[in-house]
């Protein structure tokens, strides 16, 4: 899989990605210049983004097309992502699952409550509405 930082034409795929695997979708457009894709032939098969706040960033939704989860795809898609993070001055890492706790735990990840999220991780949208209030909260420092 070839993974490129996400282009304005590639926002309904990564859409319909989210959306068939019940992820968080409705606010990804003004987020779209902080996601990668991952490219199968001329299909978008994948995709990870973020919203950065300042040094702290929420991580947003990471998908895969069915067909390749439990290939290990998504933990370099992970990789890929945290390295770009750093890049752009991120120094903290948050996160917000219901489905992939231990996923995320074997990437470095904690799982912290979620009382203690700083106030512009709180002050997202998928923080403060898309997600529910019984995902969980993951911290990890880049």
């Amino acid at each position: 899989m070839e993974i490129r930082p996400a282009r304005p034409a590639d926002l309904s795929a990564v859409q319909a990605l989210l959306r068939q695997a019940e992820l968080p979708w409705e606010d990804v457009a003004p987020h779209l210049g902080a996601f990668l894709v991952g490219i199968q032939g001329a299909e978008i098969v994948a995709s990870a983004g973020f919203e950065q706040c300042g040094p702290e960033a929420l991580v947003r939704s990471v998908v895969l097309a069915p067909e390749l989860r439990a290939q290990s795809l998504g933990a370099g898609l992970c990789d890929t992502l945290l390295g770009e993070m750093r890049r752009r001055g991120v120094r903290d890492a948050y996160l917000l699952t219901t489905t992939a706790p231990r996923f995320f735990e074997r990437l470095g990840f904690t799982r912290i409550a979620r009382e203690s999220a700083p106030d512009a991780i709180r002050g997202t949208r998928e923080f403060a509405e898309l997600c529910p209030a019984s995902a969980a909260l993951l911290h990890r420092a880049l």
